[in-house]
């Protein structure tokens, strides 16, 4: 992995990797997205393609309940109970995040619940601007990441721009370069949670350890100018 070895600051040099071995990473996602898929139900690829073949090859039930699963490549997928949600981060990439531009998906997860919620009230106070009072409930996932991943964290070197609180796209262009060399995802410094927080960007879902557990629902309450957490 060309951009994970030496210590070189820039985008285009090498940057460090660090194994990370977090028992109990914390995603947090809206409650409607926490119940168990296609995934969770079957045991390998082999078991997808039986049932498109009991369907006829046509079954766009089927077909829809992997979502874009060429995204992934075969060796990497992961079935069985507890697969689903992590498999879901991937197959349904969604909007563009820090280190996507929303072609390919990005599990991302927090070393603490408190960088969890501190990264998602951000996010979702922004989705929320401009509307009336709402609580919005979600979901605290717990999921053990143990691979090793390229390290932008504080002391280690970080590509410039890519910690920018607003502007993602040179974030965006490194998440990319990263994806194309196969590395399985980045550590980096919380920016909702400053100075402390740390988080992960996992871009190949073997870098995550199923099951995923479901630890706790908390209602995100906008009262039209931020969120309280209850």
């Amino acid at each position: 992995m060309t951009i994970a070895l030496g210590s070189s600051g820039g985008a285009g040099g090498t940057l460090m990797a660090s194994p990370i071995d977090w028992p109990a990473a914390a995603r947090i996602i809206g409650s409607e997205y926490s119940g168990e898929n296609l995934f969770d139900q079957v045991a390998s690829s082999s078991d997808v393609d039986d049932l498109l073949a009991l369907a006829d090859l046509t079954s766009p039930t089927i077909r829809a309940a992997q979502g874009e699963i060429d995204l992934v490549p075969l060796e990497d997928r992961l079935y069985g109970p507890g697969a689903g949600l992590i498999m879901s981060a991937f197959s349904w990439p969604g909007r563009e995040s820090r280190f996507s531009d929303g072609t390919f998906g990005v599990f991302y997860a927090a070393g603490t619940i408190e960088t969890a919620i501190a990264e998602t009230t951000y996010h979702q106070a922004r989705f929320l601007a401009g509307l009336p009072p709402v609580a919005v409930e979600k979901t605290v996932l717990l999921v053990a990441v143990q691979e090793t991943l390229v390290d932008v964290r504080h002391p280690q070197p970080a590509p410039p721009g890519i910690y920018d609180p607003l502007d993602y796209r040179l974030a965006q262009a490194f998440g990319a370069t990263v994806r194309r060399q196969q590395a399985f995802g980045l550590a980096y410094d919380s920016v909702r949670d400053r100075p402390a927080g740390e988080c992960v960007a996992i871009l190949r879902p073997p870098a995550l350890v199923p099951p995923v557990r479901v630890h706790q629902t908390v209602e995100y309450h906008w009262d039209g100018h931020g969120i309280a957490v209850r």
